[in-house]
């Protein structure tokens, strides 16, 4: 299965580590935390994106975008 690199928001600070123990639990595999933010960053199988959305807490999980630039030849 493809991974995607993904941010979780989690809007309440007091919920921060249950969320994110939660998260694991459902596939994230976590690279950085951010409690002062309310944002984790890791990289989850794609068939559990909908899974990890509709997590209590979660607020959002958001995709990482790549950008390309094309300069002319």
């Amino acid at each position: 299965m493809k991974e995607l690199n993904v941010t979780v928001s989690i809007p309440d600070p007091s919920r921060f580590e249950e969320v994110v123990q939660a998260a694991r639990k459902h596939g994230l595999k976590v690279q950085k935390a951010f409690p002062p933010l309310g944002i984790a960053t890791g990289a989850v199988e794609q068939s559990r994106l909908g899974t990890l959305r509709a997590l209590p807490g979660v607020g959002s999980v958001e995709e990482e975008r790549i950008y390309r630039t094309s300069h002319p030849a």
